[in-house]
């Protein structure tokens, strides 16, 4: 998978989403990341990412995915 470095606070847990090995890690990150994302740019990346991890082979992982996407639409 391909993303661009992300500044901010999300770079740590896009790198967890996207690219560690363990199922629990990356269901943290996903479930992790749509609160982390403060800023446009980071709101952006996280975007991004979430996006690119609704491939993750492991469905719990796609429903935190999921989960994350309907919290940033929802907020102001």
């Amino acid at each position: 998978m391909y993303i661009k470095s992300s500044p901010g606070k999300v770079k740590g847990t896009i790198e967890e989403l996207l690219f560690n090995e363990d199922p629990e890690t990356r269901l943290a990150a996903a479930a992790d990341l749509g609160n982390k994302a403060v800023g446009v740019s980071d709101q952006r990346y996280a975007l991004e990412a979430l996006t690119t991890a609704l491939q993750d082979p492991c469905s719990t992982v796609q429903d935190a995915v999921l989960q994350s996407l309907m919290r940033m639409s929802t907020k102001p």
